[in-house]
């Protein structure tokens, strides 16, 4: 075998690799178009309760929601690292989405018979969130 010559794998893992950094790029390009998104739904009274926390406050005493602490820890993170507006949270929701591409895609690989299949499940996975799926948007902090 020559040196610079392709094996019989090579084609393969290399239309595996682009699968996988194109759902990536994908995934990171979405993200950054909502950055400076303002905030839908409840997510105002879910920061306000991560400010609460950032103030010395306590959680269903001084603010009271009904949601689980994980999510106003979460925005809590997100509003100490990048400042509580809606970009600083939204860029803390991108790092954390693409973390998880990575190791969904990747978790994922050997249940597929063909393992670049397992880069389009974060496609599918944020294409519901975004698109408000019950299911699924519920389960994701926005």
């Amino acid at each position: 075998m020559k040196t610079g010559s392709l094996t019989s794998d090579q084609p393969a893992l290399l239309v595996e690799a682009i699968w996988y950094l194109s759902a990536l790029l994908l995934i990171v390009a979405v993200g950054l178009l909502n950055l400076y998104l303002p905030f839908v739904s409840d997510q105002i009274a879910t920061m306000m309760g991560a400010r609460t926390l950032s103030d010395g406050g306590t959680l269903y005493i001084d603010f009271w929601d009904n949601k689980m602490p994980g999510l106003y820890w979460f925005y809590w993170v997100a509003g100490e690292l990048f400042g509580y507006t809606e970009r600083g949270i939204h860029t803390l929701d991108l790092i954390w989405m693409t973390a998880f591409t990575v190791v969904l895609a990747w978790a994922l690989r050997p249940y597929f018979i063909h393992p670049w299949l397992s880069a389009v499940a974060p496609l599918v996975r944020e294409f519901l969130r975004k698109s408000g799926h019950p299911k699924v948007s519920c389960m994701c902090a926005q």
